[in-house]
């Protein structure tokens, strides 16, 4: 039997600059688009992280970090 992971990083400081770092790399292709997280589903915590979401948009929208 295998071991049992914490896979929770993605919702924690680790995964949210990771969500950042790709949707920063999506802006500089010229992509359309992006998700936030792999993990954005109502019932996963990032689905809640408004703050996140609004940072990662104004990414694509151009207006850099809001913060």
């Amino acid at each position: 039997m295998m071991a049992s992971r914490d896979t929770r990083f993605e919702e924690g400081p680790v995964g949210a600059q990771i969500c950042r770092d790709a949707v920063r790399h999506a802006d500089a292709v010229d992509a359309w688009g992006s998700v936030v997280c792999s993990n954005a589903a109502p019932q996963h915590a990032m689905w809640q992280d408004e703050d996140l979401q609004r940072e990662c948009t104004a990414i694509l929208r151009g207006a850099g970090n809001p913060g």
